[in-house]
């Protein structure tokens, strides 16, 4: 009788342990929202912080057969109103139309002037060419310059540390592309986030815990990747089927498609079903 109680005892008193360290977990944990905005853009919306990545794009690429958000979703980023009110930063990697689009991100600025754009020297001249004249948004601009592929450079822009690494990308013919892109790492709301469109010889300056690229990382092992660029309507179905049952990766498949997820205080990541 007293080795039952015991045990019985012993049983509750593991039980109120678990709801303790479930209870602190919950509520000690970070949480994010990310939602896909079509061809190779992405909001990122965090407790404390919002950043667009590659969203404002041109509707050019819909002859590629990629997903393009619809004109009321195009109206709100234009007019920065919810869910894109209250952006921190915009960050563009190049000034292919699948990925930038001057005159959608010229509006933003201008309906927004506490938001920041964070890009190289094309796609600035691109959109000061479409900012009225009467408006002076140089403060909402962070001009990045680095000479050297696979080069890195340090910053801060609207108070979030960033780290930003060139790397060689194709060019269009007969066009005025840079021939590079530029690679992202940062971290809000507690994730260090990385968007990465080339892979290949990427040394992270810390560990990754939301990573959005083309191709799996080798270099590094992010514990969520989200799997971006990707075009042809057999491929995305593809590669939907493929990845749907894997917990460390999504991949998003139409315009306002979003994921939720949760870190908690042992600094693990894992995906919340909405």
């Amino acid at each position: 009788m007293y080795a039952l109680a015991t045990e019985q005892l012993k049983q509750r008193l593991l039980i109120r342990l678990a709801l303790v360290v479930l209870t602190l977990t919950s509520t000690g944990c970070s949480t994010t929202h990310i939602v896909y905005l079509g061809s190779a853009g992405y909001l990122i919306d965090s407790a404390d912080s919002k950043v667009i990545i590659d969203a404002p794009y041109s509707d050019y690429v819909a002859r590629f057969e990629v997903p393009v958000a619809d004109k009321p979703i195009i109206s709100a980023l234009k007019t920065a109103t919810k869910p894109f009110n209250n952006i921190q930063l915009i960050l563009i990697s190049h000034s292919h139309p699948g990925h930038f689009d001057a005159a959608l991100l010229a509006e933003h600025l201008m309906s927004s002037p506490d938001t920041v754009l964070v890009a190289n020297g094309t796609v600035v001249d691109q959109v000061l060419k479409h900012v009225d004249s009467a408006l002076n948004i140089t403060n909402q601009i962070r001009l990045v310059s680095i000479e050297q592929d696979f080069e890195s450079t340090e910053l801060i822009a609207s108070g979030l540390p960033l780290t930003v690494t060139r790397f060689p990308h194709w060019v269009r013919e007969n066009s005025d592309d840079e021939g590079y892109v530029y690679s992202y790492q940062f971290a809000i709301g507690g994730f260090e986030y990385l968007y990465l469109l080339s892979p290949d010889s990427y040394v992270a300056p810390s560990p990754v815990d939301v990573a959005f690229s083309a191709e799996p990382l080798n270099a590094i092992t992010p514990q969520h990747l989200v799997l971006i660029h990707k075009n042809g309507k057999e491929q995305i179905a593809t590669l939907s089927r493929q990845v749907s049952a894997l917990q460390h990766v999504s991949f998003l498949t139409e315009a306002m498609e979003s994921i939720n997820l949760r870190k908690n205080l042992l600094g693990k990541v894992s995906r919340v079903e909405q």
